[in-house]
């Protein structure tokens, strides 16, 4: 089901969420006064996105490792936006670092992992 959005509260609730209104078309399953789950999708263009779990605070910096040749490659990045799930993210070229579309990144098991670590992909 689609909607659209009709108004948005700019109060931050302390869990962080946002009061939103939206309209949709009833199908005949909704009720009114019912509470319903709100996905707001945007087509963020160019940006390169890694799931959350890629990122991690290594040196009070944030990064990640790149998987080249049996190797764990540890990639600085910036997160430039994130959602529920996601960071959309830049290579930090302050610390040297490079990150381009289609590198495979290390999504999990990556927590004790070091630069030149030997890791395997798993199916």
């Amino acid at each position: 089901m689609s909607g659209k959005i009709t108004a948005i509260n700019p109060k931050v609730t302390e869990n962080g969420q946002v009061a939103v209104t939206a309209e949709v078309a009833n199908d005949g399953t909704l009720i009114d006064g019912m509470n319903v789950r709100i996905i707001v999708e945007r087509t963020v263009p160019g940006m390169l996105v890694v799931p959350k779990s890629a990122v991690l605070i290594r040196d009070n910096k944030e990064v990640l490792f790149r998987y080249s040749g049996g190797k764990s490659l540890w990639t600085y990045v910036n997160v430039l936006m994130s959602n529920a799930e996601s960071h959309a993210v830049t290579a930090n070229v302050d610390r040297g670092a490079e990150l381009s579309p289609g590198d495979t990144v290390i999504v999990s098991g990556n927590l004790n992992i070091a630069d030149g670590s030997s890791v395997a992909i798993k199916e």
